[in-house]
């Protein structure tokens, strides 16, 4: 059971953990509560690649209906702005080309907002380079991670568009990385955003209007500063 005062440091060690998390209906209570760390949202769904692609290689396999159902729909019905984030590997273990194109399905099914991705390689003392042969050629790894990336970059491109015209609470973290004439900073949803700095300091709390953006960056005009905790979330611009 979850105590709801250490909600914020829930020790998630693994996707497994987070999925049972999800699983077992303590994420709807506090969801519904809105107890859900943006931190722990993040986590809905965990590293999906792996959750299916068959039981043999996982002690925990899934299929993509029960991710979809027991992860996606869930947590989109709940808080209908959640932003879903994945770590994606590609050539695993002996990975083959119908899971690879699982992988994508999978994608293409639930249109994560971001992603993490990269080329399996193995690590020391893990379980994988243990148990598990390293058996899918680098050149067919490469061109599975490049297929990834490709379907995400159109996925993310789609995300933030749909920013456009909304505004945020944003946390200010410091200097673009183009021009000190302007700030970044992340919206609660975790993405990032680049707007002029005018009188703004970093820590602060800025109000920030999505006017355009890329498939990794929203960019914005900035209206107002605000204390943190001051109601903000994804207003759609007069």
């Amino acid at each position: 059971h979850v105590a709801m005062e250490s909600v914020d440091v829930l020790p998630i060690k693994s996707a497994n953990t987070a999925f049972n998390f999800y699983a077992s209906g303590q994420a709807d209570l506090m969801m519904d509560k809105g107890l859900a760390p943006p931190a722990l949202l993040d986590l809905a769904p965990p590293p999906a690649e792996r959750l299916y692609v068959g039981k043999k290689r996982s002690h925990h396999a899934f299929t993509q209906e029960e991710i979809v159902a027991l992860l996606i729909e869930r947590a989109r019905r709940i808080v209908p702005e959640v932003s879903l984030t994945t770590d994606l590997i590609a050539g695993f273990c002996g990975e083959s080309e119908a899971e690879h194109e699982e992988t994508l399905s999978l994608m293409e099914t639930v249109r994560y907002d971001q992603a993490f991705m990269f080329m399996y390689s193995e690590r020391p003392d893990t379980y994988a380079a243990r148990k598990l042969t390293d058996d899918v050629p680098e050149d067919v790894k490469k061109r599975r991670l490049s297929e990834i990336i490709a379907l995400q970059t159109g996925h993310s491109l789609e995300s933030n568009r749909a920013e456009i015209g909304k505004t945020h609470r944003v946390l200010i973290e410091g200097p673009s990385k183009r021009s000190h004439e302007q700030l970044c900073g992340r919206t609660d949803t975790n993405k990032m955003v680049v707007f002029d700095r005018g009188n703004l300091r970093p820590g602060e709390y800025a109000s920030v209007t999505i006017t355009d953006c890329t498939s990794a960056t929203l960019l914005g005009r900035a209206t107002e500063a605000f204390e943190h905790g001051t109601a903000c979330r994804s207003t759609v611009a007069a």
